[in-house]
């Protein structure tokens, strides 16, 4: 419907938009894009122009649809893996799936009950437009076997929010991570988790004394308790100052390392 009104300006399906997915389509157009309120009198206009006045968005309008033209393998493995979730935590409900285009803004959007997946950030590592507008660790990851993993872990965590957040230190983040990372990782039995999640959860001697190394460093209580939030999202993420002396060779080594503590 999105694509249908986009290319073609046809009015039925933005007053399908409208009429039968409102609440989808207030958050795309209102949180996702920004262009505006849904009440707006001109807002089709502004929708529309949005990804028409713009080559790029307009021909990943296109794209999207010669990419993902049958989502019938994607509604299966979503199904089997939020099956598995809610047997395993039957407090956590599956949410009503749905599709969208977002403008190369947000790869997944969790409402109460509803998960939107924006199939233009999987474009797949490939997608030359991409390399304008995203770094090389991020393209990595925009790929359509990242989907089921990211819509698992962003529901996980919108449900099961990391308490004290401005309180919170290094550990805290760490735990709670790799909390939501391992019932990730056992979910989905390793079919699709990336090496950047699951690598210190190997039982190769090499790894195992990489991580025994790394530890030595990372599982200090001064390190730990830091609260420093550009300090956290270095180690967590590594996506603040990669230049930090204290901070080398311990980017983004969070992540695995939560997954690793919690494991053990």
């Amino acid at each position: 419907m999105q694509k249908d009104f986009i290319v073609n300006g046809s009015s039925v399906a933005m007053q399908e938009m409208a009429i039968n997915y409102p609440e989808e389509t207030k958050i795309l157009i209102e949180s996702v894009l920004r262009i505006g309120s849904v009440n707006e009198i001109d807002i089709e206009n502004k929708f529309r122009k949005y990804f028409t006045d713009s080559p790029e968005r307009f021909q990943l309008v296109k794209d999207v649809s010669v990419k993902h033209h049958n989502l019938g393998q994607l509604a299966k493995d979503l199904k089997k893996a939020f099956t598995k979730l809610q047997k395993e935590m039957p407090s956590l409900h599956a949410p009503r799936f749905y599709t969208q285009i977002s403008g190369f803004n947000q790869s997944i959007v969790v409402g109460d009950s509803i998960l939107g997946i924006s199939l233009d950030k999987y474009m797949g590592n490939d997608y030359a437009p991409y390399k304008d507008i995203f770094y090389k660790k991020q393209i990595e990851q925009m790929k359509p076997s990242r989907i089921v993993e990211d819509c698992l872990y962003y529901w996980i965590e919108s449900k099961m929010t990391i308490t004290n957040y401005k309180e919170a230190n290094l550990l805290d983040f760490m735990l709670y991570i790799g909390k939501v990372n391992w019932v990730v990782y056992n979910i989905l039995e390793d079919e699709s988790l990336e090496e950047s999640k699951d690598y210190y959860l190997k039982s190769d001697d090499d790894i195992q004394e990489e991580w025994k190394n790394m530890s030595e460093r990372l599982l200090r209580k001064e390190i730990l308790s830091s609260t420093d939030k550009n300090t956290i999202r270095e180690i967590m993420f590594g996506t603040h100052n990669k230049h930090n002396p204290d901070m080398m060779g311990l980017q983004a080594v969070g992540v695995p390392a939560g997954i690793k503590i919690i494991q053990d």
